[in-house]
């Protein structure tokens, strides 16, 4: 609704309600007594992620954002270990690692490899690429992030990909760090019917609050020093600095 208040709209949103907080609760408890089904990772994950905004937008408290970012990212990383998930090309995790701010979740999300995304980089298709060009750059692995853009590149003009271009831009502007280019690329990320249609599939609800993917390159940007000043709601410059959390915890049995 035009001119709601931001509190407003997010009390609305069936992620807040008493009854979907009680079944956040029953998949704890169930976690708590063994009960440690691949499905209860999934809920536990998308709980997370909506307590998350919850405690960045509505509480203003940037150290619990930031402790239910790392939660949901683990749950997500526990389910690709255990049940080999594709939750890279997916879902949120990857944006939640690296808002978390833990540095040591953030490297074993850089270390994982899964056969599916391997078959889709051999094939040099744009998101295996983009995963694995941002694994190598959270390793400070340069001069392989720019490899896998370059095996890409020749690809970035198929008419499947021409969409993508700020994307790309992005992407050349972090291996060669060019950090006008990344400032562009977001620039353009950021234009309203750019944003509107790159989140109209994402997750419910999560696509209202952050945008995907700026969130996620102007987070990975800071992590490389390019402090780049956004203003812009969906890509809140708060969430930017890297700054880790003294500790981390969860509230679930499974930490690894």
């Amino acid at each position: 609704m035009a001119g709601e208040k931001l509190t407003d709209r997010f009390v609305r949103w069936p992620g807040v309600s008493d009854e979907y907080r009680n079944r956040v609760q029953a998949t704890l408890t169930g976690m708590a007594s063994g009960n440690l089904l691949e499905n209860c990772f999934y809920s536990f994950r998308s709980s997370a992620e909506v307590f998350a905004l919850e405690s960045f937008f509505i509480k203003n408290d940037l150290a619990e954002a930031k402790n239910w970012f790392y939660v949901s990212a683990l749950a997500s990383m526990v389910a690709m270990e255990r049940y080999g998930k594709d939750e890279l090309s997916f879902s949120r995790a990857l944006d939640f690692a690296l808002l978390s701010d833990s540095k040591m979740l953030q490297e074993r999300y850089a270390r994982w490899r899964y056969p599916a995304l391997e078959e889709r980089l051999l094939k040099r298709m744009f998101m295996a690429s983009n995963i694995r060009i941002t694994q190598h750059l959270l390793l400070d692995e340069e001069r392989e992030a720019l490899a896998v853009f370059e095996a890409f590149l020749p690809n970035a003009g198929k008419k499947e990909y021409l969409r993508l271009a700020p994307d790309v831009l992005f992407l050349e502007g972090m291996v060669t760090g060019e950090q006008a280019k990344v400032e562009t690329a977001l620039t353009q990320l950021l234009d309203k019917k750019m944003v509107r249609y790159r989140n109209k599939d994402s997750i419910p609800g999560i696509g209202e609050w952050l945008s995907h993917p700026a969130m996620w390159y102007a987070k990975l940007a800071w992590i490389k020093g390019m402090e780049i000043q956004i203003d812009h709601p969906m890509v809140p410059l708060a969430l930017l600095p890297v700054a880790p959390l003294p500790e981390y915890k969860s509230p679930w049995p499974c930490q690894s």
